[in-house]
């Protein structure tokens, strides 16, 4: 980090395709292109992951998952920044046709996370960061592992993200796309 800017970590993932008409993988990489260029400085996205669904009925499709790197502006994470960019991901959600009403949840056009932002942590009705689940889902750790070293820890769990990693259950599992 340098000056006054700080990483901000976001999940992207689709298992069916957009209002748009596009697939979920390019629905992936054209809401992390649109994320990118709110970025000021610094951006990366990582490899796209095929991943088995979470907490979901049986024969939900599977997932596209990746993480989108963004460098975020002011000291330590703002929560009003933060916040923005929650309102901005939501309206990009729908504009890919995501309904947060739906009656079929587990069909997603485009789901949209903060991971982290800098080193905020809040617990708040609109938002929770870093993400309370985060540190237990294969299809964060690994995309995230592609884009900062192995030493990396959410702000407030001293644990690497690598030893995360290593200590969850291989199922369900996740492949390179």
């Amino acid at each position: 980090m340098t000056g006054s800017y700080e990483w901000c970590f976001v999940s992207l993932g689709a298992n069916e395709d957009s209002s748009q008409g596009t697939t979920p993988q390019e629905t992936v990489r054209r809401a992390a292109a649109l994320l990118m260029e709110s970025s000021p400085r610094w951006r990366r996205l990582s490899p796209l992951y095929l991943s088995e669904p979470v907490d979901c009925p049986p024969g939900t499709p599977h997932f596209v998952n990746a993480i989108v790197m963004l460098c975020s502006s002011g000291q330590h994470g703002d929560h009003k920044d933060a916040l923005d960019l929650l309102d901005r991901m939501r309206r990009l959600e729908a504009d890919f046709g995501r309904r947060h009403d739906s009656p079929t949840p587990h069909l997603r056009p485009l789901d949209l996370d903060i991971i982290q932002y800098g080193l905020l942590q809040v617990k708040s009705a609109n938002l929770t960061v870093p993400h309370p689940r985060a540190h237990q889902r294969r299809f964060v750790l690994q995309p995230m592992l592609d884009l900062v070293l192995d030493d990396y820890c959410f702000p407030g769990n001293p644990t690497p993200l690598r030893k995360l990693l290593e200590a969850l259950p291989k199922s369900p599992e996740i492949a390179l796309l």
